[in-house]
């Protein structure tokens, strides 16, 4: 994994978006992931005994491990990212799933695609260092 040229985090600090020199990621920014795995190894039915213990466990991994995932396309996969009105819009040449555009964050009591959750200056900013980078790659 390259290191980051540029990493945008949504409005109340759900997601991350990291643009590096070869590819695009989606991540549950770190302080997200501190508060849920904080949560949960402070709770009492991890440390149950038996199978419940070892059932909450389990699902405790699961979930680790799910929330800790990554969307991550590689740089020739994405055509373009727009910016619209602060809302990041990608044009892919190679689309798989999941992709940005199926994650939604709760931003103020309600579901917002994480595509439309970072400041417009931000948004802005990748968009252009996205395309900066893509000439670049194209040579």
């Amino acid at each position: 994994m390259s290191n980051p040229i540029l990493t945008i985090t949504s409005l109340e600090n759900a997601v991350e978006l990291i643009l590096t020199e070869d590819t695009v990621r989606m991540k549950l920014s770190d302080a997200v992931l501190k508060e849920a795995r904080d949560e949960m190894a402070n709770d009492q039915d991890i440390q149950s005994p038996g199978l419940a213990g070892k059932f909450v466990r389990a699902i405790t991994g699961a979930v680790n491990k799910l929330i800790s995932s990554t969307i991550e396309y590689p740089l020739y996969d994405i055509a373009s990212v727009e910016d619209r009105a602060g809302r990041l819009v990608f044009t892919y040449l190679r689309r798989q799933r999941p992709s940005f555009e199926t994650i939604s964050i709760v931003e103020n009591g309600r579901n917002v695609p994480a595509l439309a959750s970072f400041a417009p200056a931000d948004a802005a900013r990748f968009a252009t260092e996205f395309a900066a980078l893509k000439a670049k790659a194209r040579g």
